[in-house]
Parts: structure tokens; sequence; C-alpha cells
């Protein structure tokens, strides 16, 4: 019975021969020139689509089956007989027309796990808009996942204002001729109440970029959507005489049904995104109920649509930064699985097992740009007086010069020798034992890649690294011999009998 609802990707312009084209058009241009709109409270085809729009976002099937131009269609198309009145509220025919409603706005629904890049409120809740805004129905900006609690918290459906188009028309009947019937389009704008949970989008200047290019993800607060409202269908056997058409339909032969100058969507640049500003007791809110959360997956997602709102939200950045480099840590004690008996030893031990890693297993590529633009950007904004500070971030700022060479494999990159350096004023910065060992341990492994490779100015590093770190609380000589044979190192210190005795417990 709804074959002829199904949804299709057919499109087209077309126009019946049974009116005066110009004369059509002539007073939505005039009502575009004039600036006059409709008052809202006076026009029927304003009071439908709103009434539609809303249907739609609590959830009310039978309401939005009733007005629903392809759902009536499927009715009276397979029909005997005229319609006198709507079938029953326990038809199943509304839930039918609802699932296809449903089927296409899944499309627009976050369906992947996307772990560190996910945003509340996450997979198979969230609504994406990851095609351009004038790509997607009108029905897409108020769909019950959005309008309905829980997760979402509502919408609101405004009147703009209406115009008249030129008649729409089809076909009753594969064969049968050509019927119209007045049509006009309708602007309502939808406004999303909470930035929580409301509907992403991609910054829109970042719709056109390669899938290479990372983009920005922002929560869309309000859009003006267009409505195609059409009336007089009673006339046709419909049940009801006015019905807005949302989603297109393809007849036997693949034409559009109906035929319209017009179709409904996204009003390009109407759109309004949230901002720090709009909602921040809000975002607060947010990061208190985080805590509340036991799994990881979830205090992320929530995290990261605070700070899609708010890129520069202090807290969020602080907790967010927190759970990822505690996760990272976690997860190199479990493949090396080498055990330390110090916590603050074991940090360390676990950063420099995945700086090792990451230079000999594929990473994204240029990461270590944004590393070390970071890493120097940090330096410049620490205070001469907290050395201890400065020595931790020259020891990043190395290890981030290291990785670049690592990868590029270009071992006359003059940012090794610097790494060395920076490695070496950190040795002279800190007096924590822990920081010495890094240091030292820090400038042999710049030195394993440099071109004229000194082994014996690498071996007294390693023996001076392996003084400081023998000393350090939870340290053993089997865990010194996994930082030796650990990748890089291992083929220089294996390839050379002078470093044998670095591996030996005396």
């Amino acid at each position: 019975m709804l074959a002829a609802a199904a949804v299709s990707a057919a499109t087209g312009l077309w126009w019946a021969p049974s009116f005066d084209l110009a004369a059509g058009l002539a007073p939505a241009a005039e009502y575009a020139k004039k600036g006059k709109r409709p008052a809202a409270k006076t026009s029927p085809v304003i009071a439908v689509a709103k009434q539609y729009a809303e249907a739609i976002a609590s959830g009310d099937r039978v309401a939005f089956g009733q007005l629903d131009f392809g759902c009536q269609f499927a009715l009276v198309s397979t029909a005997a007989a005229p319609f006198k009145d709507f079938p029953p509220a326990s038809d199943p025919v509304y839930g039918q027309c609802w699932t296809i409603l449903i089927q296409a706005h899944d499309t627009a629904v976050e369906l992947r796990d996307e772990w560190v890049n996910a945003i509340w409120p996450g997979k198979a809740f969230l609504v994406f808009y990851r095609n351009q805004l004038t790509s997607y129905s009108p029905s897409f900006y108020v769909m019950a996942r959005l309008g309905l609690s829980p997760p979402g918290t509502g919408l609101r459906v405004k009147p703009v204002d209406s115009a008249p188009i030129p008649a729409a028309s089809f076909r009753m009947r594969p064969g049968a001729p050509l019927v119209s019937v007045p049509a006009a389009v309708v602007r309502l704008r939808v406004t999303y109440k909470d930035p929580i949970t409301s509907p992403v989008t991609y910054a829109p200047e970042e719709y056109n970029l390669t899938a290479t290019v990372k983009t920005t993800a922002q929560a869309l607060k309000a859009v003006t959507v267009k409505w195609v409202v059409l009336s007089g269908l009673r006339k046709l056997g419909f049940p009801g005489d006015t019905a807005v058409l949302n989603l297109p339909m393809a007849g036997h032969d693949g034409d559009p049904i109906p035929f319209v100058t017009e179709t409904g969507g996204y009003i390009p640049n109407s759109g309004a995104w949230w901002k720090p500003s709009d909602a921040p007791e809000v975002l607060s809110a947010a990061l208190q109920r985080m805590a509340q959360y036991a799994e990881q997956r979830d205090r992320i997602a929530l995290l990261n649509r605070v700070l899609i709102v708010d890129p520069g939200h202090v807290a969020a950045l602080t907790i967010l930064t927190g759970e990822l480099y505690q996760t990272l840590v976690n997860a190199g004690a479990a493949v090396h699985q080498v055990p330390i008996g110090d916590a603050a030893l074991a940090v360390r031990f676990n950063e420099l097992y995945w700086n090792a890693y990451a230079q000999a297993s594929r990473r994204w590529n240029n990461d270590h740009q944004g590393a070390i633009a970071t890493h120097e950007a940090v330096l410049q904004d620490i205070p001469p007086e907290r050395v201890a500070l400065k020595a931790r971030v020259l020891l990043e700022l190395a290890w981030s010069r290291i990785g670049k060479v690592a990868w590029n494999r270009m071992l006359d990159d003059p940012g090794l020798v610097r790494a060395y350096k920076e490695a070496e004023e950190a040795f002279k910065l800190t007096d924590r034992p822990l920081d010495k060992f890094t240091a030292t341990y820090t400038m042999a492994y710049a030195q394993a890649y440099m071109p004229n490779r000194d082994n014996h100015a690498m071996l007294e590093k390693l023996t001076e690294a392996r003084r400081w770190y023998l000393q350090l609380a939870g340290a053993s000589v089997d865990s010194w011999r996994f930082l030796l044979l650990n990748d890089t190192l291992k083929g220089v210190v294996e390839a050379d009998p002078a470093f044998k005795p670095l591996l030996t417990a005396s």
C-alpha cells in the first residue's frame, strides 16, 4: 500500500501546462519585492506547517500521517474510492508512514562509535548533519530525536512568513491525467533549547574541505526551514484538504511526485550556532553531571560537547586532557607489561615507551608539527623562575623534534641538534633525579639518529642515564634493559659490543 510513498533519490522541477507560469510566479515576485508577508496568525498554510513540524518533534505519528502529503498520497493512489475521512488512529498506515520518516532521519544520526571524537549524546542519539545543510528535507530539523526527551530537551517552532508558488501537479495513478493543486512555501524558525543536545554540523566554511583535513564541529542553535504546503486536496479524494510535502517521492516512471517549482529545506545562511556566552551555566552543569558517568566514553562525549560550544573552556580542556592522558599511560603499561614499583616512575616510563613507539610505528602524518608548535608556545609562556616546569617542557619539545626526524627520516634535520641542546639545557636546569635521568636518556636517543653518530659519546650518556635511573624508587635492572632494547636504541646497543655492560646487573 505504501509503495508509492517510498523515499526516492529522484529530483526535478516540472510544472503542468494547465496554468500560466508567469502569472503563477507573479505573486511570489511581488511579495519578495515589497517585503510583504501574510500575518502568521491569519495564514492557514502557516498553521498547517507549524502543526506538522510539531507533530514530528513530539513523535505524534497520527498527526504527522494526517498532514503528510506522502502518507495521504499512498492512501488515495491505491484506493478504489475517494476517502471521506482519515483512517482511525489504530490503523497501521500511520506506523508505516512514520517508519519511512524515521529511516530517512537515521541517515543523519551518528551510528559509529567515535570514542575520543564522540560528541554527546553519542552513538545512536547524536544528530550530525555531515552534508550541506541544504541537502536535507525540512523534517530533519525537527526530528523526534531532537524534540523528545531523553536525551533531547526540545525545540521551539516559530512562524516567520509564507508565500504562494506555482501550483503543484501530479498524476493520481500511472497513466492518469495530470491534476494540480495550490501550493505555498512557509518559513519556520526552529530553535533548539539546549546546547548539550542540539544537532551538530561542521563549521559552515568547512563543508568543502577534503576528507584528509580535520574539520571543526559546531552545535546548531537555530535554523530557518522552508516547507511546501499543498491545499485543495480533498476534491481529489484525499482525506484531508491540506498536506505538507516533505520527503521526495517518485512514481513508477521515476518522475517526482508532485512536481513543484520549489522544494522545502534549509534556508541558506539562516543558521545560528551556540556561542560560549549563550548558556555558560548549562556548560557548567554539564561538567558537574559528567562526574556521575561511570563509562569513560560518556564522559569524553560530554566534554567534547562542551568544547564544541566553548573551545576555550579551561575546566573542560583540563579534564579531557587528563582523561586521555591517563588512558594512554594505562594503555602503555598494559602493552609492555614491565612492572614498575613507583607511580611517578611508571608514568615517565610509559611516556618514554610511547615516545619510542611513535617513532617506530606509523602515526598520522605531521603530528609532530603540531606538537613542536605547541611545546614552543608553552615554553615561551613559562616565567623564568619556574625552572622545573621549563625543564620538563624542554624535554617534551626535544622528543617532539626527535619524532619529526624519525618520521621523515631526514637525519640532517637541524631540529635534531636542537633537541639534543634542549635536553642538555633541561639537565642543567633541573635538580630532580627523574628529570636528570630523562634528560640524559633523551640526549642519547637524539644521538642515535645523528648521521655521524659518535657511539662513544652516546655510551657516556646512556651510562649516566643508567646511573640516574637505578637511583629512582621503583627502578630495576629489568626495566632499564627494556628501555635500552626498545625499538630505535636496540639496533645501536646490540650492534656495538661496547654497550654490553649497560645490560648487566652490576
